[in-house]
């Protein structure tokens, strides 16, 4: 549904999959139900909830440590903060999902977080340091290991 950009109708399927984890205390279910409605209430503007679903998704991955749903989990944050202008707190989110990222070696992860941490500081007009992310070497995705 979402891809088709039915965003609305995506998160009542999302919310009804959340019952179903839930009933089979599925953790990584439930967190990528939590993901999936947060990715669709930001697509429509509502920042605020998206803010309150992503949480709840990194909160499941730090129980679970999976550090990979923590770097993914922290960048959507990350996304949703910015959206809403708080950039310091954005950028600090960016910043844990890429040294996440640093530590499993996921480079199509740190790629994104040069990108999103670049975004940010040239949000707040910090123009130099922004510039020295969007320059890092970009790895390429069949570079993983």
């Amino acid at each position: 549904m979402q891809n088709l950009g039915m965003y609305s109708k995506a998160s009542d399927y999302y919310r009804r999959s959340i019952g179903i984890h839930e009933q089979l205390d599925d953790r990584d279910g439930l967190a990528a139900d939590y993901t999936n409605i947060g990715l669709a209430l930001r697509n429509i503007g509502n920042y605020k909830e998206a803010l309150e679903y992503h949480k709840k998704a990194l909160e499941i991955s730090e129980e679970l440590d999976y550090r990979v749903g923590m770097a993914s989990d922290s960048a959507n944050i990350g996304l949703v903060l910015s959206d809403i202008g708080n950039y310091n707190e954005a950028l600090e989110y960016h910043k844990k999902a890429l040294e996440i990222s640093e530590e499993l070696d996921y480079r199509v992860g740190m790629a994104r977080q040069y990108t999103n941490i670049g975004l940010v500081l040239s949000d707040i007009g910090n123009y130099n340091e922004a510039l020295e992310y969007h320059k890092k070497p970009t790895p390429l995705a069949y570079s993983i290991r």
